[in-house]
C-alpha cells in the first residue's frame, strides 16, 4: 500500500513527464543561447533531464563525477542548491565544493514545485595557485591523479561575473 508522500512522489513524476518535452525544449533553448550546459533534476535531486547527451556542465565535473563518492556530493550539492532556491524563491548561485561556479533554479508548474533548473561548470576567473591547492584537497579525497585534475581545470569556461 502506497502511503501520502509515495502517491504526492507519483504524481509529481506523472506531471514532470507530461511536460518533459516543454523542459527538454527549456534545456536546448538555454544551451543554445547560452553555451553553458543546464540540467533539469527533480524534487529528491535526480537528474531527469539534461541539455546534452553526456549530463555534465564541464570536464571538472565528468571527471569527480567519475567516483562514486564525487557523484554523490555532486547530487547532494545539487539537491541542496535546489531547496536553497526555493526558500529564497529565486535562483541560486554558488560555488560547488570543488569550487566550480553553479546556479539553481525552482521549477513550479501548477503551483508545485517539480523541481530545479541546475546549470554552471564555469569559473569567473582564471585559477590561480590557491584554488588550485583547493581542488587538490577535493582531489585526495576522491583519489585523482593530479596532473589529470589540472589538465581538465584548464578546459573550464571562464566566464565574467557580469555575464
Amino acid at each position: 500500500m502506497l502511503n501520502f508522500n509515495e502517491v504526492n512522489e507519483q504524481l509529481s513524476q506523472e506531471k514532470i513527464s507530461k511536460i518533459k518535452d516543454v523542459i527538454k525544449w527549456l534545456l536546448d533553448s538555454y544551451y543554445r543561447a547560452t553555451g553553458i550546459k543546464v540540467i533539469f533534476i527533480d524534487r529528491k535531486g535526480k537528474i531527469f533531464l539534461s541539455s546534452t547527451s553526456d549530463g555534465f556542465f564541464c570536464n571538472i565535473c565528468k571527471l569527480i563525477q567519475s567516483r562514486e563518492e564525487g557523484e554523490k556530493r555532486c547530487l547532494e550539492t545539487f539537491h541542496n542548491s535546489a531547496l536553497k532556491s526555493i526558500e529564497y524563491g529565486f535562483p541560486y548561485i554558488y560555488q560547488c565544493y570543488a569550487g566550480i561556479i553553479e546556479w539553481s533554479a525552482p521549477f513550479l508548474f501548477e503551483g508545485e514545485f517539480l523541481g530545479s533548473f541546475v546549470s554552471g561548470g564555469v569559473l569567473m576567473r582564471k585559477p590561480d595557485s590557491s584554488f588550485l591547492k583547493e581542488i587538490k584537497k577535493v582531489d585526495k579525497t576522491l583519489e585523482i591523479e593530479e596532473s589529470r585534475l589540472e589538465e581538465v581545470l584548464k578546459k573550464v569556461k571562464i566566464v565574467s561575473e557580469k555575464r
